[in-house]
Parts: C-alpha cells; structure tokens; sequence
C-alpha cells in the first residue's frame, strides 16, 4: 500500500481528498514519524544502533522493526587487548576521583549532537530524579507544525529509565555496586538473552551509563574497569572528536549486530566519555554522539503538548 492510498484508506474526511489537503497529512504524518522516533532514540539509544531501519507508520498505529543482516567478517575477537585494558583502567582511575555524585540531584541535563542519516542535529535532555524526563531534537523542530515559538519541539518522555542491562530508576542507578566484578555480574544477568551476544550487550550497556545519566563517579570507574575486560576491545589511539576536542580511542568490533564497529573516545584527564561513534564495514559514520556537557540542575522546560493521542492540541487520534 502507497502513502497516499494508506492516507485515503484512514483520514476521517471526504474520501476525494485535495492535493492541498494531502500535503498536509503528509506533513503531519512525517512530524509524528519523527516524534515517535525520536522518543524510541532517547530512551532505548543502544536497541536503536541494532537495528538498521525503523520505521514508524503512526497513521496505521504499526512499528515495524528490521535488523540489519549480521556481517561476516570471520574469526572471532579475543581477550580485550593489554594496551586497551590499560587505557580503560586509567580512565577508570580518573573517572573515579571526581567526586561522591548527585544521589539528590533534581535533574541531570546532557547538552549533545548526534549525527545519523547524513545530518548533525542538536539535542538536549534532562532527566528527572522525580520527575518526567524532558526532551528536545533539533530534527524535530523541522517541522512548523510541532515547533513552539522558539523552534524548538520540547517532548515528555515519561518516568527516568536508565538502562543497565534491565530498566532502573534513579535509585536504582544509585543501588548498583561499585566493586568491578559484582557490577559485571550484575549487568551480564540483567542483559542476559538480550542483544546478539552477552559481550556485545555489555559493552553497549557501559557506554549507555557513560553518556546520558546521573552514574556517580565511583559507578563511571567501575563501568570503564568493567569494559577492560570485555574481550575484542582494542585501542585506535589519540583522536579529536567532532568539536575538535583531544581523547584517547578504544573501539570494538561489532559486525554481530550490524555494525562494523563501535568507538568510545574518552577524556584521559577526567575519564568522561566524549563521543561515541558506530561506522559501516566502509568507515563511514553510521551513528555518532558527542556529548558537549552534562551535570546536574534543578530545573527543565515544560513539555509542549504531544502531536497525538491525549492531551494532543489540536486533539488528533495516533
């Protein structure tokens, strides 16, 4: 079925629709495409890289999920490699002198770019402690229809959810051990039948914790001690991320779920996860993430109305 038979088929007008008229379903139909995509990307980031297409169809009220085909690139990965295991268990040791963490903190708020599909786009997020999570996209304020006054999409995502394997909240973030081996265990049984293999899982599972959430600093050291163990981890070596700024590399091979591989570019001085990148077998960026800034606040922008469903202005059916 075309859009434009599937868009006839479902809209609750005349049947012998304008042109005008379906330009504009299809705008809307391509803002809530958007939207829900972006709400998938926000609070499950790291299934988002195991699958090679997404697609939304909000009209017809589907999700359809396609995984990429495995890539057979032969052997198999090893131990993690000494030189690896040594730059991450540095970067465990400067990660876990920062300080005692934010147990009580209203918000943590992540200011980043990610790149996907060819294109850059701005994005911010605050996580609440109590609260709903707040959400913005730069792609989402493309479209007139969904962007405010100032151009800007502002999205509830719900309750905080970090992802450690299984879904915890901010105390459960917190509740996590901080001894090295126990957290692994922890992780690995909570990430257990997930992903296309238990190491694959693990290491996807560390650089979620690094990126977007409230992780203590004695966590942050853990997670990194925890990755030097992870067999098939190598160091590329000193690279710049996409603002120009200076990081050591490690990445793994992850052809087993689609990608060819997987890059942490870390901040040796502070152990800061940087930028996180996903290219195809060719090199080319699949997925990138660089993270500008993120700490701790007591306050967020309040969510505009969502494009469908409750709550919707003007009110639309999903």
């Amino acid at each position: 079925m075309d859009l434009t038979t599937l868009l006839e088929s479902t809209a609750p007008v005349d049947r012998d629709l304008s042109a005008d008229a379906l330009s504009r379903a299809r705008t809307r139909l391509d803002a809530e495409v958007r939207a829900a995509g972006a709400r998938v990307h926000a609070t499950r980031r790291a299934r988002r890289r195991r699958a090679a297409l997404v697609s939304f169809v909000s009209v017809a009220a589907a999700t359809a999920f396609v995984i990429a085909p495995t890539l057979d690139l032969g052997g198999s990965p090893g131990a993690a490699s000494a030189e690896a295991a040594a730059v991450l268990v540095s970067a465990a040791a400067a990660a876990g002198s920062q300080g005692e963490g934010w147990p009580d903190a209203a918000y943590w708020h992540v200011v980043s770019t990610q790149e996907y599909d060819g294109q850059t786009y701005p994005r911010e997020i605050w996580r609440g402690r109590l609260t709903d999570t707040v959400f913005q996209d730069g792609a989402l304020g493309e479209h007139a229809d969904l962007a405010g006054a100032d151009g800007v999409y502002t999205m509830s995502l719900g309750p905080t959810q970090f992802d450690a394997g299984t879904a915890v909240d901010w105390a459960g973030l917190y509740a996590l051990p901080t001894d090295p081996t126990e957290l692994e265990r922890v992780l690995r049984e909570g990430g257990d039948g997930k992903g296309p293999n238990p190491d694959s899982e693990l290491w996807s599972v560390v650089g979620e914790l690094q990126s977007e959430t409230p992780a203590s600093p004695a966590l942050r050291s853990a997670l990194w001690t925890v990755a030097s163990r992870i067999p098939g981890v190598v160091v590329v070596g000193t690279v710049t991320d996409s603002v120009g700024r200076t990081g050591t590399a490690v990445e793994r091979d992850e052809s087993d779920i689609g990608w060819h591989r997987m890059r942490f570019i870390i901040d040796p001085d502070n152990g800061n996860l940087l930028e996180e990148v996903s290219y195809d077998e060719s090199g080319a960026v699949s997925w990138r993430m660089t993270i500008l800034s993120q700490g701790p606040t007591d306050t967020a922008p309040a969510a505009d109305p969502p494009v469908c469903g409750p709550g919707s202005v003007p009110e639309h059916s999903c």
